[in-house]
């Protein structure tokens, strides 16, 4: 078989191949992007977003030239701070002033390191008779103003140890207590206080407690004065060796206001309550209510002491002026206030001691108080029949029958104080 030749291809066709490879050949490689590429895409990125964010702003910005921008290239980092050091922790506060500074600083009321004690002006130089000589006790020092009256001390028109010759069967017979007849003026604590409201809660403070106590032929008397809040212990304390030293206390509506102050206060700071071991208690206010009757406009201290006892108080303090003065000492120190409130204490102390005799005076002496309120003798002798005390209830008989004003009624009253002598009698005859 004889090979047969191929065509060879025509010339146009082999011109187009050579063209087509030409091109191919002239088709430049991509090659590599450089690698500062990724940053001018960058920032070619960034200022198109800076002419967008033109189109939304005002027309005034459209004009203002673009601000050039910082590299894009990451600033180094700056070195790790060290941690920071925690603060020393602050000491517990121990005292009432310290607790509410503390108080006060989180609450950014008080700046760090100061106190409400920094900012008030230098104080005043104390009195001594204000303040009192100074006492140590197992809770800090207490501060007591000590005054001795003699025999010749005056109050009033009456003396100040006119307490002394108080009459335990008069007393006994106001108060409708049998118990009384064991009372002994020489073994009572008079006592009477001031605070910071009427109030029995927490918030009330006794800060001027007063007390006085007959001792041989003289009247000693001794007021606590706490110098700050801080003082109470102390004070409650000394104040609580004083009371458990006696076995009968004396004050003027000291059952419903006095001992009850001072019990929640004893409770407060979990201290032995003095006043359960008392042998009783003689609250004058309850007397006076029996013993003054028509007299005396009204059954306060003040009204009782111009009435009864010719006792005139010149420029006193009223009660309700007492809580300001002492918040007033304890910002400023100013003793003025002070001494007004001391003073008034003083007074009403010694006011106890002739109260006292006054009241049992009206019974033991009825031909005075006949004078003064009829009415209150015919009152006192039917306290003294339904007491079994016929000895005084005749004694009061006898003085009303001088007075022609009480002479009818005191007969009527003589007969039944006869029945009622005859009936105990028989009763203890009767055999059990």
């Amino acid at each position: 078989m004889s090979e047969v030749d191929e065509p060879e291809p025509p010339a146009g066709e082999v011109r187009r191949a050579l063209q087509r490879l030409a091109r191919r050949e002239a088709t430049p490689t991509p090659t590599r992007m450089p690698e500062q590429a990724p940053r001018q895409t960058g920032a070619a990125l960034a200022a198109m977003r800076r002419r967008l964010d033109a189109l939304h702003a005002p027309r005034e910005a459209w004009s203002a030239p673009l601000r050039p921008q910082p590299d894009p290239t990451p600033a180094p980092m700056a070195p790790a701070l060290p941690p920071p050091v925690p603060p020393a922790p602050e000491p517990t506060p121990t005292t009432m002033r310290a607790r509410l500074d503390a108080l006060r600083r989180q609450a950014g009321k008080l700046p760090e390191g100061g106190s409400p004690q920094d900012k008030r002006p230098a104080a005043a130089p104390t009195p001594h008779w204000v303040h009192g000589a100074e006492r140590t006790t197992p809770h800090g020092p207490s501060h007591v103003r000590t005054v001795v009256y003699d025999a010749t001390a005056q109050h009033g028109d009456r003396e100040a140890l006119a307490g002394l010759d108080a009459s335990p069967a008069a007393l006994a017979l106001l108060a409708g207590a049998p118990g009384f007849e064991r009372f002994d003026p020489r073994s009572a604590l008079l006592l009477d206080l001031e605070a910071t409201g009427l109030a029995h809660g927490a918030g009330t403070l006794p800060f001027l407690v007063g007390a006085a106590h007959f001792r041989g032929e003289a009247l000693t008397l001794e007021q606590w004065l706490m110098t700050s809040p801080d003082d109470e212990q102390a004070v409650l304390f000394d104040l609580a060796a004083r009371v458990r030293a006696f076995d009968w206390l004396v004050t003027f509506n000291g059952r419903t206001y006095d001992v009850p102050l001072l019990q929640s206060r004893y409770r407060l700071h979990r201290m032995d309550d003095p006043f359960v071991d008392l042998v009783g208690h003689v609250d004058l206010l309850t007397l006076t209510r029996r013993a003054f009757r028509a007299d005396v406009p009204d059954k306060r201290l003040g009204t009782i002491e111009r009435h009864a006892l010719g006792l005139q108080r010149h420029e006193d303090i009223s009660g309700a002026e007492v809580p300001e003065c002492y918040r007033r000492w304890l910002f400023d120190r100013d003793p003025r206030p002070l001494e007004r409130v001391v003073e008034h204490n003083r007074l009403d102390v010694l006011t106890l001691s002739t109260l006292l005799h006054e009241v049992s005076h009206r019974v033991t002496a009825p031909e005075s108080t006949l004078l003064r309120d009829p009415d209150v003798v015919l009152g006192l002798i039917e306290r003294a029949r339904r007491a079994g005390q016929f000895e005084t209830a005749r004694r009061l008989l006898d003085a009303a029958d001088v007075v022609p004003s009480t002479r009818a009624r005191a007969e009527s009253l003589r007969a039944r104080v006869d029945r009622a002598e005859r009936r105990a009698l028989k009763r203890a005859k009767a055999p059990c």
